[in-house]
């Protein structure tokens, strides 16, 4: 399910997402103090948008509906 869930993930939103936060990044390296303030923390974000550890979330899910 895991493996699923990162492709919907990825052709429903993550890869625009991705690609916008990459887009974000660079236009934040385009001066020198950019880069450590805004430039590198929009690629992690991007990482994170194109594919997200949603085998974790769900697990914390999973667990969260058992403690009922």
């Amino acid at each position: 399910m895991g493996c699923l869930g990162n492709v919907l993930w990825f052709v429903f939103g993550g890869a625009v997402s991705g690609l916008s936060w990459c887009l974000a990044g660079c236009l934040w390296c385009i001066t020198v103090v950019g880069i450590p303030v805004g430039g590198m923390q929009c690629f992690k974000f991007a990482a994170l948008s194109f594919s997200p550890p949603l085998e974790k979330r769900c697990s914390m899910v999973a667990e969260l509906v058992r403690s009922f």
